[in-house]
C-alpha cells in the first residue's frame, strides 16, 4: 500500500504539516505534482485523517494535565454508547481510551489548576450516570509528547 516515497512524504508531514509540496519534493525527489498526487491518494486512502495545529496548553492556561481512570457501573452497549456522547462534550477530556484491566476507561484531561481540575472532576465527570469510581493522577513531567508514528513501507 504505501512505498517508501509515500512513508518520507507521511514523516515529512507528521513533523511539520506546514512543509510546502515544493519542499517536500527537493527533500524526497520527485516534483511537486507527484507529491501532490501522492498526498491526495493518501488522504483518500485514509492514510491522512486530519491536519490540525498543536497547541501548547501551558502557553494558554492549562498547567495541569491529567490522567483519569473510570471503573464503570453497568457495562450494556447502551450504558457505554452513553457514556462515550456524554464524554464528547466535556472539553476538557482531549482524549478517551476504553482498555482492559482493572479500570474501563482512561482520560487524558487538561486543567487551569487545581479549583479547575476539581470543577472537572465533581461538576462533569461524576454526575455521569455511570461512573462507579474514579481515580486521577496529576502528571509530574512529559517524558516524551508526539504525534508522530513510527511509519515504515513495510
Amino acid at each position: 500500500m504505501l512505498d517508501e516515497k509515500d512513508v518520507q512524504i507521511l514523516r515529512l508531514l507528521q513533523a511539520d504539516a506546514t512543509v510546502s509540496y515544493a519542499d517536500i519534493a527537493g527533500r524526497v525527489g520527485l516534483s511537486t505534482s507527484s507529491i501532490h498526487s501522492r498526498v491526495k491518494r493518501l488522504w483518500y486512502l485514509g492514510v491522512i485523517d486530519k491536519q490540525t495545529v498543536l497547541v501548547n496548553r501551558k502557553k494558554l492556561g492549562f498547567s495541569l494535565l491529567c490522567i483519569v481512570h473510570i471503573i464503570l457501573q453497568a457495562h450494556s452497549a447502551d450504558d457505554i454508547a452513553r457514556f462515550k456522547q456524554q464524554i464528547q462534550t466535556i472539553p476538557e477530556v482531549l482524549e478517551c481510551f476504553f482498555v482492559t484491566g482493572e479500570f474501563d476507561t482512561i482520560l487524558k484531561v487538561v486543567a487551569r489548576d487545581q479549583e479547575h481540575l476539581n470543577a472537572v472532576l465533581m461538576e462533569h465527570l461524576m454526575p455521569l450516570r455511570n461512573v462507579a469510581r474514579m481515580h486521577t493522577n496529576i502528571v509530574l513531567s512529559e517524558v516524551k509528547h508526539t504525534t508522530e508514528l513510527p511509519i515504515t513501507d513495510r
